[in-house]
């Protein structure tokens, strides 16, 4: 049966290669032909535009969109609990499907963030002193609706959810929101948790492949690969260590 199903899928796995190794090869090409000195300058040019002129309002775009996302959100599930009578399932997973945008608005809107901070330091000296000033008040001000948004929304699920009592502020909220979790949400988790996993490595992977090929073609350094490479190390390490210890014998899941 394992050979017959190693047969099945070892045509489907060497055109996959083949193909891989045919875009390689044309992207190789590709770079080879390129002027690198022409490429960098050109690359500069663009970084400099996008971190001088476009990076601080990106700062403030972002404040504003994560303010009027979220406090629109914010209040529609509020209605929605208000109004919840104790046994309408449908309301209670609209308000969680209101909650759980929130949450993801705030995690990508606080990572441009860091992002766009990174871009604007790079050009530090050569901008507006007050264009500067401005942009960091907008990332502290991020940083704090942030953190309101979250404890409002996490404050607000406990609604629909009377076993949770951990606060946002402790320090190891994850874990003890896992403990307080039923069943059914710990299987939730835990494909959620895979998905994002197997989504994580694929993407570490194909920026590993840019990176490297960066390094032909500008003078990014090895930096960018080391990172990249250490983040596919410590998320695959952990998930075979801890594999490992709860396949242990007697070893209970918590």
């Amino acid at each position: 049966m394992k050979r017959s199903e190693n047969r099945k899928a070892l045509p489907k796995f060497l055109l996959t290669l083949l193909i891989a190794g045919v875009i390689g090869g044309f992207i190789g090409a590709l770079i080879g032909q390129l002027d690198r000195q022409i490429f960098m300058k050109a690359s500069a040019n663009a970084a400099y535009v996008f971190g001088y002129y476009i990076v601080p309002w990106l700062m403030i775009i972002d404040a504003i969109v994560i303010l009027v996302f979220c406090l629109t959100l914010y209040k529609q599930a509020k209605a929605l609990y208000d109004s919840w009578d104790q046994e309408d399932d449908e309301i209670i997973n609209r308000a969680e499907a209101k909650i759980n945008s929130i949450l993801l608005c705030t995690q990508i809107g606080i990572i441009l963030s860091v992002v766009f901070l990174a871009c604007l330091y790079a050009y530090h000296f050569q901008l507006d002193r007050i264009l500067t000033i401005v942009a960091e008040v907008f990332f502290f001000f991020i940083l704090f609706e942030t953190i309101l948004f979250q404890q409002k929304a996490i404050d607000l699920s406990k609604i629909g959810a009377s076993e949770k009592t951990v606060s946002v502020f402790d320090l190891n909220f994850q874990k003890k929101w896992l403990e307080e979790s039923d069943e059914a949400e710990k299987i939730l988790i835990g494909k959620c948790a895979y998905k994002a996993y197997i989504s994580t490595n694929f993407a570490c992977v194909i920026l590993l492949i840019a990176s490297t090929l960066l390094c032909l073609l500008t003078s990014a350094g090895l930096l960018p690969t080391l990172f990249i490479a250490i983040i596919i190390l410590v998320n695959m390490s952990t998930y075979a260590l801890e594999g490992r210890k709860y396949n242990q014998t007697g070893r209970k899941l918590d």
